[in-house]
């Protein structure tokens, strides 16, 4: 399912039923770790793309903060702009593959987990930062 129209940061109706079915994982954060990653193609300049990722991560962090009644869900939004294309941005379809929300729900340690992946420094950074509002890189 699509979640969000081209350039936008609100998700839309049908974005919002999808992910709501996720939500019995997430509302138990003492069990599961989530890490929601947004990705973009390489379109506009580079403050937009960080900014347009970290906006919806964070509208998906909200989602879910608005369904657990206001209570933090242990959530950790990450933008990633257009760092890790999963093909190069060289076509309209290409770029379709880029664009994409990725979900990590995890029972397990996830800085174990995702030893030597892309997200392991960002983990380690937000343990560090627990308590603080949550914030992309």
């Amino acid at each position: 399912a699509e979640l969000f129209a081209p350039n936008q940061r609100q998700l839309g109706e049908t974005a919002k039923s999808s992910l709501k079915l996720l939500f019995p994982y997430i509302r138990l954060h003492n069990k599961y770790k989530v890490i929601v990653a947004v990705h973009c193609a390489d379109t506009g300049d580079d403050m937009y793309r960080e900014e347009l990722t970290a906006d919806r991560a964070n509208a998906i962090d909200e989602l879910f903060f608005n369904l657990n009644g206001g209570a933090d869900t242990g959530i950790i939004p990450y933008g990633l702009g257009d760092d890790e294309p999963l093909a190069p941005n060289t076509s309209l379809k290409n770029r379709d593959k880029n664009r994409r929300v990725e979900m990590i729900i995890s029972g397990r340690n996830l800085e174990e987990e995702l030893k030597g992946g892309g997200l392991t420094e960002f983990i380690t950074q937000s343990q560090g930062q627990a308590g603080a509002e949550q914030q992309t890189p």
